[in-house]
C-alpha cells in the first residue's frame, strides 16, 4: 500500500519464491518502484506469485529518516489454468474465506478454443465480495460479468477468445463459503449461420479420431432469424455411457422443453431433430472417469417452415425465390384431413442439378416409400400420393446454389379412378371445398368402353373456380369442357376409355363443390346402317349405378327398326 523512505538508497526487493535469489516481483529504491509487475486497486499496487512462498528483503542504507511501507497478502491459492477443463474455487473452499483478499485467476488454453465458465456453487457477501470475470488475459479487458450473492447460480459464461481473468475481492468483514466455477474449452458455441455443424471439443471433421475431454461442460447456442424452423441431423456420435448430449427446443437449457436425450456409441446416427422455432441449445457434459470417445458432430440447417396440416398451401426451398444455402439438409411433413391423398403441383424449381435434390416419400417421415428424386431445371410432373401423408427432405453441398421449389400441395380426396362406374367429390364435399386447390382426377376403365359424365351437383365460385375436363388420360389431352358456375352441366361423352379433370380454385369465394358420376358404357354412338346395341359388358351382368346414353343417327331418308335379340 505504501512505501517511504527514509533514505535515497533504501531498498524493498520482493521476490517470487522462498529465498531473495527468487526471481524479482517488484523493487523500490528511494521511495520509488524501479521493477513494476503490479496491477493498481485503488490504493495498492497488487503483486501475484506463481508459487505458495514470496521473500520480502528490506535494507535501509542510512538514517537521515525514518523509512515504513505497508503491504497486505493473500493465499489465493491456484491462479493459472491451462488445462482443457478445470475448477476455480475461492480460497478455503468449502470453509470461509479469508478477508481483505485480492485474488487473480487466469485462465489460458489452446487458440480456437473459447472458454466456457458454469458455477456449481456461489455464496459470497452480497455487494461486498465480489467475483469479476473479464474477457481476456488482464482485467483490463471487457467485463464479462460480477458474480456475487447466493440468491441462485448465475448463467453460463462464454469467452470471445481462449483467454479469461477472474478477480476476487472481498472486505474486512464478513466471509462466506465462496465458489465452485467449472470451466470447459469448448470451441465454437454460438452459431448464427444458416447452416453449420456443431463439434464436440476436439472433434476433427476430417480424420475423427480425437477424443473429447472429461469433465466437459458445454452449451452450444444455435439463432437463425425469426421464421425459420431449425434442424438437427446427427452425422456422428460417440460417447462413454454417463457422457451425454441433451438438446433443448428454445433459448435455455432450464426452461425450454427437452427433445432429445443422446449418449452411447453409434445408435443415434442419422436422427433427425426438429425444433419448433428458430433457436436451439445444446448441452455436452462428460464425467470424470477417465473414459472418453470421439464425440459428435450434429449439422443444422435453417429450413423455413417444415410442418404443414392445412388442406392445401406452398412449401418453398430456404429463402425462395432468393437463393437457397449450401449443406442444407430439410425436412418438410405434410399432413391433410384423413380420407384424402395429396397432390403436389411444382410450380418452380431451379437447383444445381446432381447435386441439390428434392426426395419426396409417400408417407409419414417414419414410414414412407420414395416417389421421386428430383434436380435440376426441368419442372416435374404432377405428383399423387396413396395417402394423406407425404414426406419431403432437401439435399445441398456446399457448391453451387440456386432458386431453389416452390410446391404447392392440395388435400384432393379420390383421385384415381378405374371401377366400370363411379361417384367423384369435390375436396371436402357435402361442405365447402378448399382454396388454392389443384387436383387432377383420372378415370380410366377397360378398353372398347366409352366414358360418360353425368353431373349430378356443381356449384362453384364462377369465373374463378374451374372444372377443366379433357378427352384422355392426362391434362396433355384435348379439352372438351372448362365448368364453374352454379348451372349444373349436361352429360359429358369422352372418345374412348380414359378422361381427366382438374379442379383449380383461388384464394377468394369457395362453394359446394360437385358431385360427378361416371359410368363405362361400351359403344354409344352409332350410325351405319344396321348395329346392335349392347349394355355396359354384355353378356355379361351389367355394373351397378350405370347412367349410359346411346345416340344413333343414319342417313337422311330412312326409318329406323329395332328388335330386341335378349332382354334381361
Amino acid at each position: 500500500k505504501e512505501f517511504v523512505a527514509g533514505n535515497p538508497d533504501d531498498l524493498l526487493v520482493i521476490s517470487d519464491g522462498k529465498t531473495n535469489a527468487a526471481p524479482e516481483l517488484s523493487t523500490w529504491h528511494g521511495g520509488s518502484q524501479i521493477k513494476r509487475n503490479a496491477r493498481r486497486n485503488g490504493d495498492y499496487e497488487v503483486l501475484y506469485s506463481t508459487s505458495s512462498d514470496v521473500t520480502i528483503q528490506f535494507n535501509a542504507r542510512g538514517f537521515e529518516g525514518t523509512p515504513l511501507f505497508e503491504i497486505r497478502y493473500s493465499a489465493c491459492g491456484v491462479s493459472h489454468f491451462d488445462e482443457v477443463t478445470g475448477v476455480v474455487s475461492s480460497t478455503n473452499y468449502p470453509n470461509q474465506y479469508p478477508n481483505n483478499l485480492d485474488c487473480l485467476y487466469h485462465i489460458s488454453l489452446q487458440e480456437g478454443k473459447t472458454i466456457q465458465l458454469s458455477a456449481v456453487a456461489l455464496d459470497t457477501e452480497d455487494n461486498f465480495d465480489m467475483l469479476y470475470i473479464y474477457d481476456g488475459p488482464t482485467i483490463a479487458h471487457r467485463e464479462l460479468a460480477i458474480w456475487h450473492g447466493s440468491d441462485g447460480l448465475p448463467n453460463r459464461i462464454t469467452s470471445s477468445a481462449n483467454k479469461v481473468t477472474l478477480r476476487f475481492i472481498t472486505d474486512k468483514s464478513i466471509g462466506n463459503t465462496g465458489f465452485w466455477i467449472n470451466y470447459s474449452a469448448c470451441g465454437d458455441v454460438h452459431y448464427s449461420d444458416p447452416t453449420g455443424v456443431v463439434i464436440s471439443p476436439n472433434y476433427c471433421l476430417e480424420t475423427e479420431d480425437h477424443d473429447y475431454y472429461n469433465n466437459i461442460d458445454c452449451q452450444y447456442d444455435i439463432y437463425v432469424p425469426p421464421g425459420n424452423i431449425l434442424q438437427l441431423i446427427v452425422t456422428s456420435f460417440d460417447t462413454q455411457i454417463g457422457d451425454f448430449v441433451n438438446v433443448y427446443d428454445g433459448s435455455s437449457h432450464t426452461s425450454s422443453p427437452l427433445l432429445s436425450h443422446m449418449e452411447g456409441q453409434g445408435q443415434h446416427l442419422n436422427e433427425r431433430i426438429i425444433a419448433s422455432s428458430n433457436e436451439l441449445v445444446t448441452i455436452f457434459q462428460s464425467d470424470g472417469d477417465g473414459l472418453v470417445d470421439k464425440g459428435f458432430a450434429l449439422k443444422y440447417s435453417s429450413c423455413g417452415k417444415v410442418h404443414f396440416n392445412t388442406p392445401t398451401g406452398v412449401v418453398i426451398s430456404p429463402n425462395y425465390p432468393g437463393d437457397y444455402h449450401n449443406n442444407l439438409d430439410c425436412q418438410y411433413d405434410i399432413t391433410v384431413p384423413a380420407g384424402n391423398v395429396i397432390q403436389l403441383t411444382t410450380k418452380d424449381f431451379q437447383t444445381q442439378i446432381n447435386n441439390d435434390r428434392l426426395y419426396i416419400f409417400d408417407g409419414p417421415p417414419d414410414a414412407s416409400t420414395e416417389l421421386t428424386v428430383v434436380d435440376g431445371n426441368l419442372l416435374p410432373e404432377r405428383i399423387t400420393a396413396s395417402s394423406n401423408a407425404v414426406t419431403l427432405i432437401y439435399r445441398s453441398d456446399g457448391s453451387i446454389t440456386g432458386k431453389g421449389f416452390a410446391i404447392n400441395y392440395s388435400a384432393c380426396g379420390k383421385v384415381d379412378y378405374t371401377d366400370p362406374t363411379g361417384t367423384i367429390l369435390s375436396p371436402n364435399f357435402g361442405a365447402t371445398y378448399y382454396n388454392n386447390l389443384e387436383c387432377e382426377y383420372t378415370i380410366s376403365v377397360e378398353e372398347g368402353n366409352v366414358l360418360q359424365l353425368t353431373f349430378n351437383s356443381f356449384s362453384t365460385e364462377m369465373g374463378f373456380d374451374k372444372l377443366h375436363v379433357y378427352d384422355g388420360d392426362s391434362i396433355a389431352s384435348i379439352e372438351i369442357a372448362v365448368l364453374h358456375g352454379t348451372q349444373l352441366p349436361g352429360r359429358i361423352i369422352a372418345s374412348g376409355n380414359a378422361l381427366t379433370l382438374l379442379f383449380q380454385t383461388d384464394n377468394g369465394n369457395i362453394g359446394p363443390g360437385f358431385s360427378i358420376s361416371y359410368s363405362a358404357c361400351g359403344k354409344v354412338l352409332f350410325s351405319d346402317p344396321t348395329d346392335t346395341i349392347e349394355s355396359p359388358n354384355y353378356p355379361n351382368s351389367y355394373y351397378n349405378h350405370i347412367d349410359c346414353e346411346y345416340s344413333v343417327a343414319v342417313a337422311p331418308g330412312n326409318i329406323l327398326h329395332w328388335l330386341l335379340q335378349h332382354g334381361n
